[in-house]
């Protein structure tokens, strides 16, 4: 969905609404040497570089998704007293879109990931997150779709 929206605001803006996000979007890019309108794989870097600006509304779905359809949304631990998913852990899976693909195919993490969980450790630790959700083990908080 964020690139839907990336590229119906940036490349096929329809309005002058979106003039802003287009000129805000050419900015970050020229600011942080990205080329949007470059290769496929140019673009796709600077889609998920840019996507560092969505976390906590990307988070927030996650919690809203959850709340509808999921485990309930937000708490501490079940009747049982098993941890259930709290804040950062939907915050983590948040971070799953920064990452991109470079031309031979491998997962790179991005600048902007980087920049907001400068901490190694603290980036390890998400990417098992993420990892352990994508294969549906025994780690997850969720069920494999």
């Amino acid at each position: 969905m964020a690139h839907a929206y990336l590229n119906t605001k940036y490349a096929n803006f329809i309005d002058l609404y979106d003039w802003n996000f287009k000129i805000a979007m050419d900015k970050y890019a020229t600011d942080n040497r990205f080329n949007p309108n470059g290769t496929a794989v140019e673009k796709n870097r600077f889609h998920h570089e840019f996507m560092g600006q969505y976390v906590d509304a990307m988070a927030i779905s996650h919690v809203s998704w959850d709340q509808k359809y999921g485990t309930g949304g937000i708490t501490r631990r079940d009747s049982r007293g098993h941890q259930t998913i709290d804040w950062e852990y939907y915050k983590s899976m948040a971070y799953g879109g920064l990452y991109y693909e470079d031309s031979y195919g491998n997962q790179i993490a991005t600048d902007s990931f980087k920049a907001l969980v400068p901490n190694k450790s603290d980036r390890d630790i998400i990417k098992n997150i993420l990892k352990n959700e994508q294969d549906g083990n025994g780690s997850s908080k969720g069920t494999k779709c």
